[in-house]
């Protein structure tokens, strides 16, 4: 396995970092560089586009994360649970990632279930 990491002048907090495990799986991501200071990640206003990556959503409080789809690169699915500020109850949400770098998050369909367990 060999990776690599590059700075990113157009961000300066974040990092590309490439992985190959085989020459033919090459995986990419978008990593927080080690002197950059990490997000503030308390509440679900706090999830805006760009604000954190996936790693740094399973760290926090919202984690663990049930990963749903993708495959580190575009289209990474995965789902976490919250109190919804509406509601007042714990609901579960989806969070959408491209490179590993958040897009959007939104409310799972009702017709998702949890099965990560109790919190």
């Amino acid at each position: 396995m060999r990776y690599a990491r590059w700075n990113l002048s157009f961000w300066p907090g974040l990092q590309i970092e490439l992985t190959e495990v085989r020459r033919a799986n090459l995986f990419r991501e978008f990593v927080r560089r080690p002197d950059a200071p990490q997000p503030s990640l308390r509440s679900l206003s706090d999830l805006t586009p760009w604000s954190c990556t996936l790693r740094e959503l399973d760290d926090s409080e919202f984690g663990p994360l049930d990963h749903l789809d993708g495959v580190g690169a575009i289209g990474d699915l995965s789902a976490f649970l919250v109190i919804d500020p509406d509601s007042g109850r714990e609901r579960a949400y989806w969070a959408n990632f491209d490179w590993s770098l958040l897009q959007y998050v939104e409310p799972a369909p009702t017709h998702y279930v949890w099965p990560l367990g109790e919190r």
